[in-house]
């Protein structure tokens, strides 16, 4: 949220989120890899915000969740 934007101040809302440490990445529309971090997450707060990636083309991007080896949220970012 939001989205479309400008991907410099975007969050993710993961409610079933359990206390984790969890990897993102960040793939533009041909799935080649722009961004890929580490994040944590806690039941009491399950929002986080993503990086800024204004510095990103406008297009359509991927951001994946991860928990190891399999995917466990993904979403679909709109960059202005």
């Amino acid at each position: 949220y939001p989205n479309p934007s400008d991907l410099a101040s975007t969050f993710i809302i993961l409610p079933e989120a359990a206390a984790s440490k969890l990897s993102l990445r960040i793939f533009d529309i041909s799935r080649v890899l722009v961004h890929s971090s580490e994040i944590i997450l806690t039941p009491d707060n399950p929002v986080f915000r993503l990086p800024d990636l204004s510095w990103l083309p406008p297009g359509i991007y991927v951001a994946e969740v991860t928990n190891g080896s399999s995917i466990w949220h993904s979403a679909r970012l709109v960059k202005l």
